[in-house]
């Protein structure tokens, strides 16, 4: 809390008493992107902020009209970057997400700023008051987390963005048995709870990229007339850099074989990356523009419209998944794992998208599958040849064993 004199407006604010309405969160101490869209989306001047207490001057806090919602977003929050045995004490973890979060963490500003003051113990009473309040609220209402109990066992939630969403896995075990046209009509049925906020719009006019390993040809130069020489190289262009024809279409992340959809990225970098090129390769890489507005299903889904109660967290749980599983490459060997991302694509062409935009694994951009290439066409004189030099890899140490034991190690499926 400042020490400076209390401004007129919080001359009312009580830290003892933390769960009255206008006592929220303001935009500086929200952390995650999220968190902070929507607290400047509703924020207004007259609440204090719990984290950090600040009364010494005006501010702009979540309103408190809106104090239900942003509870419901920190919760969601929570069950996408925590397991529960992280804050479960029941489970052997800190005695309640609120010690999570007063520590270095993804969702709010922990440490003080030169405007903030933050103090450890007074947001932790602060986050108690305000997700001990309703721990367990209608399903239909609002967000839990923690699992509770089902005839007499404890359940457990296990971090969003570590597991695959139980509706999506659902899927992927019925093709396994299934046609997917025999699947179809319960996707497009599911797709029809959220599409309204999975779309967007590319305007005309917006550019692209696509690479391709390889060149068209290369030539000796002997422009300067001297003895000299110097090999150029000229890129694919127009037709030989833009989708395959239907009849040389393989099968794709997105499109069956035989099906021709234009793969794009929304930069060069992450366009080369997509192609998975070699130390030595050349490639050919030019911009494509849309020649009209294309609408897209965006698979980036942002939390803050999927923060309501637990159903819509589900939705939420199976675009997020969607969008990773788009973005992983699959060895050759293991092509059938696209089924369910083009039953996926199927469906959103048949609800009237044009293309389906997703994160790339590889690259720091995004991707773009177009179900109609010629919405785009290829800007003449946008191409070039990029030979890549090196590769970097960032490796990272995860859990692993040599010796698994079969009575606390139990085998996954791939």
């Amino acid at each position: 809390m400042s020490d400076k004199p209390v401004h007129e407006l919080y001359e009312g604010f009580d830290p003892e008493n933390l769960d009255t309405d206008d006592v929220t969160l303001c935009v500086e101490c929200a952390k995650h992107p999220s968190l902070k869209r929507f607290v400047e989306l509703h924020a207004v001047e007259g609440p204090v902020c719990g984290v950090c207490q600040e009364n010494g001057h005006r501010y702009r806090a979540c309103a408190p009209a809106r104090k239900r919602e942003l509870t419901n977003l920190i919760k969601a929050l929570i069950r996408y970057h925590y397991n529960e045995y992280e804050y479960n004490h029941h489970w052997g973890g800190v005695y309640g997400p609120e010690g999570l979060l007063v520590n270095p963490n993804p969702i709010l500003e922990d440490a003080s700023s030169e405007t903030r003051t933050r103090i450890p113990e007074r947001t932790h009473e602060f986050l108690y008051t305000l997700l001990s309040a309703e721990p367990y609220p209608p399903v239909e209402e609002g967000i839990s987390v923690y699992a509770g109990h089902d005839d007499g066992v404890r359940g457990m939630n296990f971090a969003l963005k570590e597991e695959t969403s139980p509706i999506l896995r659902s899927y992927v075990a019925r093709l396994a048995s299934q046609n997917h046209f025999d699947i179809e009509p319960d996707l497009l049925e599911f797709l029809d709870e959220f599409s309204g906020r999975m779309t967007r719009v590319v305007p005309a006019g917006s550019r692209f990229f696509r690479a391709r390993i390889g060149i068209e040809a290369r030539y000796a130069d002997h422009s300067d007339f001297g003895w000299r020489r110097t090999i150029v190289r000229q890129p694919y262009r127009g037709t030989a850099l833009s989708a395959p024809p239907p009849p040389r279409a393989s099968g794709g992340r997105l499109n069956r074989a035989g099906v021709s959809f234009l793969y794009l990225a929304s930069d060069a970098a992450t366009a080369a990356a997509e192609v998975r090129p070699h130390p030595g390769h050349y490639l050919s890489i030019g911009e494509f523009e849309c020649r009209q507005d294309v609408k897209i299903a965006s698979l980036d889904a942002d939390i803050m419209q999927y923060a309501g109660n637990e159903h819509e967290l589900d939705l939420f749980h199976f675009l997020y998944s969607a969008d990773q599983l788009m973005a992983t490459p699959v060895l050759p060997e293991k092509a059938a794992r696209y089924s369910i991302t083009q039953l996926i694509a199927d469906c959103l062409r048949q609800k009237g998208f044009e293309g389906v935009s997703f994160r790339s694994s590889i690259g720091a951009g995004n991707n773009l599958c177009v179900f109609k290439p010629g919405l785009f066409a290829s800007v003449e004189g946008s191409e070039v040849v990029q030979r890549v030099k090196s590769l970097t890899y960032e490796l990272a140490a995860i859990p692993m064993i040599l010796e698994p034991d079969k009575a606390d190690h139990f085998r996954l499926d791939d």
